[in-house]
């Protein structure tokens, strides 16, 4: 009884210190308010987010003080350009909070798998709380404090009822009805996201506000940061494949215009704006389809700052740039880290060269403001270079046509087709032919004069030497380059570029030397193990499946009738559809419920077709032709031969299925597409190999050898352009 009533003393003082000027006679009008958050609103921020995790897991072994804190990612920040701190108390699961709260649940427990603690609770007891601390430190250094809410965390999402999520919040476990989605259900689109709580219920939207008018009465904050794209998921009927209703959209209209109308309230009574930021994808199309009207909150004056894009970005950054001039409403480049997986050690899109390349792109293109997302380091050194396009003009960059690669399509029903930004990666390659040229477009910040030195470096395996390859940069052609293990690298004079948008050429003269050399080989004698295995993915959405290595063998197979189960693994592939391709596998059939009980599917960006194996045949699906076979009697070579509409199986190497003008099925129709695992782009139904089991209704198993592939395309793996200003010498910024 002691603890009880010491804690509950201790939450009443912390309620006491937290209380602001709100409570104070009305200092300024409505009107006033308005006029007054426009112009902090048009104020250049460069904003740090904090996600609260230096409370919640604090080492161990040292004393919960302010000031320790604030020593693990605040105090470093007051040496670097960073104006605003948006503080997270976590909020992860949904209603869960380090700041003091009685709306909320006010998260005691720590992480029992990690080393550190969390200290809110020992804050509260000397009289504070995490946020109060941040409020504190920003009062006193004359920074700005928000307070960010996340409003759909997903963290929890690897809660099992056999195995509690150590934030698995008392709302969840006792409303599962709030939920988009339970354990042994899940949503279909969003199956990794089934925590997610469904705006669509009043109670949630009630509590949502709640959560954030309990902060802005109790807190001495200048700003609410509302995330919405961690993670982005609103909607039951957005996670289960649909679009956002004219009926959902008002909901989260309504719950805006409730947050806009009690922020300008309290501020209003304390004399000072709260100015109100969202987090969402970089799209309003995108996000009116998941269930967010940009346009209609930006219209009613509901938000003063946009800030886009994370996991993903859809579209260059002029575009969302002219949708906030288009309102009055501030923009920033939401700057989060790229996960781009697959890099060069010498090229990566996480390093400083990197960090300062986007952003100074993202000043050139017009943005407001800086939005840093989960960087845990505050003392990066980029962080003191980027508080104006001037100040980091000098320094070394390195510039990527794009930076994160996230998959839209994991989020919203071919949210791909809101995709305006040209995305290379590793794990992302552009074909590169000798019938269509790759077009790069590559956005620079910098302005270029005769002391800057630029050159551009491609990662573009297997075309045998410099001279098979042409490249022009903005019409104007490269004339030396050097190409060494794999790398095709040149200099580029400085008047062929400009800031903004410049566009690269690349197409192949010829093949080169190695043309029977094989684009991919994998000899299944090991599991494929993330992230080395990128770009194979793995897509089993059966329960009932297994892969395990017997013999040297890849044993792999599905035991499931679900409708939509399949175990598989899946290449993206760079080919041309028009070109030969060969692909070559080893295999020994176990069972086979068919039809696509075990199969390769083969779609070359024009056309589909599958190769499936029964017991006692071989057919071609979709163009209706078989061989009989005992497939189950040893191993078989099997190859394929793809050439425009023409496809053709070997046997051992004899022909047994001639398929010439029946390699016609196009790609693009979705009723031939899987409902791949999610992850997955939908573009990989259109131009990828995999094998394994391919139906849902069948089952099926085999032991496989090995497959292969090659074909006359190339891939463009990455591209780099490296901007170094000789009047600084800088070349900080590898790490």
């Amino acid at each position: 009884m002691k603890k009880k009533n010491i804690l509950r003393i201790s939450f009443a003082l912390a309620a006491l210190i937290c209380l602001p000027s709100c409570l104070s006679p009305e200092k300024s009008s409505l009107k006033e308010q308005k006029t007054q958050r426009l112009e902090l609103a048009k104020k250049r921020r460069i904003v740090f987010n904090n996600d609260g995790c230096d409370a919640f897991k604090f080492p161990a072994r040292k004393k919960a003080t302010p000031e320790n804190l604030l020593n693990i990612r605040t105090t470093p920040l007051l040496k670097t350009d960073v104006t605003t701190i948006s503080y997270c108390t976590i909020s992860s699961g949904f209603g869960q909070f380090t700041h003091h709260t009685k709306v909320g649940e006010f998260l005691t427990k720590g992480n029992p798998n990690q080393s550190g603690r969390n200290i809110a609770p020992e804050l509260v007891k000397q009289g504070t709380d995490p946020l109060k601390v941040m409020v504190d430190f920003a009062r006193k250094n004359n920074l700005e404090i928000f307070w960010s809410m996340r409003m759909n965390d997903c963290h929890d999402s690897v809660h099992k009822p056999s195995k509690p999520y150590h934030r698995w919040s008392k709302l969840k476990e006792n409303h599962p009805e709030y939920l988009v989605g339970s354990y042994k259900k899940r949503p279909k689109l969003a199956a990794n996201r089934w925590t997610a709580v469904n705006y669509a219920r009043p109670e949630v939207r009630e509590l949502a506000f709640r959560y954030i008018e309990e902060v802005c009465k109790n807190y001495d904050i200048d700003g609410i940061d509302l995330d919405f794209f961690r993670h982005f998921i609103l909607f039951k009927s957005v996670a289960n494949g649909e679009y956002a209703s004219t009926e959902e959209l008002k909901m989260m209209t309504d719950f805006m215009k409730r947050v806009r109308n009690m922020t300008d309230k309290i501020g209003a009574k304390r004399g000072k704006p709260i100015l109100i930021l969202i987090r969402v994808p970089d799209s309003p199309g995108f996000c009116k389809a998941a269930g967010l009207d940009l346009t209609n909150w930006l219209k009613k004056g509901l938000v003063d700052i946009v800030t886009g894009a994370g996991y993903f970005q859809l579209s260059p950054w002029s575009q969302l740039v002219k949708f906030g001039e288009k309102y009055n409403v501030p923009v920033y480049a939401g700057i989060s880290e790229s996960r781009v997986r697959g890099e060069h050690k010498w090229f990566r899109r996480g390093s400083y060269l990197a960090y300062r390349a986007r952003i100074q792109s993202a000043w050139q293109a017009g943005v407001n403001g800086i939005y840093i997302f989960n960087e845990y380091n505050a003392k990066k050194s980029f962080l003191k270079e980027i508080g104006s396009p001037a100040k980091l003009n000098n320094f070394e960059k390195m510039y990527f046509p794009n930076y994160v690669d996230g998959n839209a399509d994991a989020y919203l029903r071919n949210g791909s087709k809101f995709q305006n930004m040209f995305i290379l990666t590793p794990g992302n390659p552009a074909p590169v032919t000798l019938n269509k040229p790759c077009i790069i477009p590559f956005y620079l910040g910098d302005k270029l004069d005769k002391n800057t030195r630029t050159s551009c470096t491609i990662w573009i395996p297997e075309i045998g030497n410099a001279n098979n390859v042409a490249i022009k940069i903005n019409g104007k052609d490269i004339k030396k380059s050097i190409y060494k293990a794999s790398w095709l690298s040149f200099k580029i004079n400085n008047t062929i570029l400009h800031p903004g948008k410049n566009i690269a050429q690349i197409k192949l003269k010829a093949i080169g030397p190695k043309q029977k050399k094989w684009d991919m080989i994998y000899k299944c004698e090991k599991k494929l193990k993330y992230p080395t295995q990128l770009p194979w993915r793995r897509l089993f959405r059966s329960e009932k499946h297994f892969e395990k290595i017997v013999n040297n063998t890849l044993y792999m197979g599905d035991c499931s009738k679900g409708k939509n189960d399949i175990s598989a693994l899946a290449y993206p592939w760079v080919v041309d559809g028009d070109k030969k391709i060969y692909v070559e596998a080893k295999l020994k059939v176990k069972w086979s419920s068919a039809p696509l009980g075990v199969c390769i599917r083969i779609a070359n960006g024009k056309h589909v077709e599958w190769l499936d194996f029964s017991t006692n045949k071989i057919s071609l699906k979709l163009a209706g032709l078989e061989y009989k076979m005992n497939t189950t009697d040893r191993f078989h070579d099997y190859r394929i031969e793809l050439e425009g509409e023409n496809i053709e199986v070997y046997v051992d190497g004899k022909l047994r299925i001639n398929g010439k003008g029946k390699f016609i099925t196009k790609a693009t129709n979705t009723f031939y597409w899987h409902k791949f695992a999610n992850g997955a782009p939908a573009r990989w139904n259109k131009c990828s190999l995999m094998f394994g089991s391919g139906s849902g209704k069948a089952t099926g198993a085999a032991y496989w050898k090995g497959i292969r592939y090659r074909s006359s395309s190339r891939q463009i793996k990455d591209f780099v352009i490296r901007i170094k200003h000789k009047k600084t010498g800088e070349t900080t910024g590898s790490k």
